[in-house]
């Protein structure tokens, strides 16, 4: 994306620049409306390319946050189903810091699994349906 911003800003700077030889005469008529022609046309693409990029990055945020709430919501079942190694590979994504004392794990909560954890003691972490209207099927 921030190629694409700076790919704008040329645009935009080769537009003045493109002016500034007309208004001074050193580009004819036809040569500048040409000119101005070819940068609506970069302008248009690269506007296109940002909504779509703007697009994606939102439906990949959304999608992620509803696969971690899929995950919080069924990750006791999901835990009991596990193989060891599993397990062992979801302790290390999840996890930092675990220690072994006899018989008994102890770890503690990456920061995004910890902040989820501690909305469970918290009942009034979510927003009634009431509070958001417009997402009302």
């Amino acid at each position: 994306m921030e190629g694409y911003r700076e790919t704008m800003q040329t645009i935009r700077m080769q537009r003045r620049s493109t002016v500034g030889l007309f208004t001074s005469g050193k580009l004819s008529q036809r040569d500048y409306d040409q000119q101005i022609v070819d940068l609506e046309q970069q302008e248009d693409h690269y506007t296109n390319q940002l909504e779509h990029l703007n697009l994606l990055i939102s439906d990949s945020g959304k999608l992620a946050v509803k696969k971690m709430f899929e995950l919080a919501i069924n990750a006791k079942t999901l835990w009991k189903s596990m193989g060891r190694e599993e397990k062992l590979e979801y302790l290390k994504k999840v996890c930092s810091n675990p220690t072994l004392e006899s018989l008994t794990l102890h770890y503690h909560l990456q920061k995004p699994f910890a902040r989820i954890a501690s909305w469970r003691e918290n009942s009034e972490w979510r927003r009634g349906w009431d509070s958001n209207p417009r997402y009302y099927c």
